[in-house]
């Protein structure tokens, strides 16, 4: 079972999937896509919130734990930004920080050789 939330305009989704009716709700092409970090099995793919956010429209798949790490990484980040940059120059250091960490954090899980 794949537990969903999906946050939009008109409220809040939750929905509970098995595998193939979750596969079937993905962009074309994502079902059985790789991780864009680690090249792993993919086990979402969505629109990252951030790069929405700075006007790029993409669906990435990724693994849960390049997720969670992104994830992780980015709720950190967040508060450190200084306020006096642009909202634009915010938005683009976020993401350029954020795909820096994560080839830094999957070359380090690499290297220790930690599972997904």
């Amino acid at each position: 079972m794949i537990h969903t939330t999906m946050c939009a305009p008109d409220g809040i989704k939750v929905t509970d999937l098995c595998s193939k009716c979750f596969e079937a709700t993905l962009a074309p092409g994502m079902a059985g896509a790789p991780c864009r970090y680690c090249g792993a099995q993919a086990d979402i793919g969505l629109s990252d919130f951030l790069e929405v956010s700075a006007g790029i429209q993409r669906t990435q798949a990724t693994c849960f734990a390049c997720s969670q790490d992104r994830d992780d990484y980015l709720q950190k980040r967040l508060e450190t930004v200084p306020r006096d940059l642009a909202q634009e120059d915010q938005l683009r250091q976020h993401i350029e920080d954020v795909e820096a960490y994560m080839n830094r954090r999957v070359k380090e899980r690499r290297s220790y050789g930690e599972a997904r």
